[in-house]
């Protein structure tokens, strides 16, 4: 009668550490058990179990944490190019300024340089042509 009673309490004890797992945490605690020839109801292994019971959750987590860490790098790479193209594009936009800038400055060079030459061109074209006519007299 003891011995059943505390087998009912054990299982009970069982029920509640395993209360809230999903199935196959419950079939591999259970599979663990019969592969150590441990009896569900034995003090040892609700002991093991209630302290050991990282050790079968860990089993998991390796993959969970690598898959996490996966999409951790996808999430970071995908921040990373976009923040590539951000900078990709406003280095373009700036680009284009300079190269605009650039083009209106030579522009106002050859403009000023024309605005020199003008005057220059004509005062040799009359010293030309005084020359041209100081020949012919």
């Amino acid at each position: 009668m003891v011995h059943s009673l505390r087998k009912a309490k054990n299982e009970s004890y069982l029920n509640r550490l395993l209360e809230g797992k999903d199935a196959d945490f419950q079939r591999r605690v259970l599979a663990l058990a019969v592969e150590h020839g441990l009896s569900t109801s034995d003090p040892l292994f609700l002991i093991m179990l209630s302290t050991g019971q990282l050790q079968v959750l860990l089993e998991d987590k390796p993959n969970e944490l690598d898959s996490l860490f996966k999409r951790w790098s996808n999430a970071i790479y995908d921040h990373l190019e976009k923040a590539k193209r951000t900078a990709v594009s406003g280095q373009e936009v700036e680009i284009r300024k300079m190269v605009g800038r650039l083009i209106l400055h030579c522009e106002s060079k050859e403009r000023s340089r024309l605005r020199i030459m003008l005057p220059a061109m004509g005062l040799l074209l009359v010293a030309v042509g005084f020359d041209a006519a100081e020949l012919n007299c």
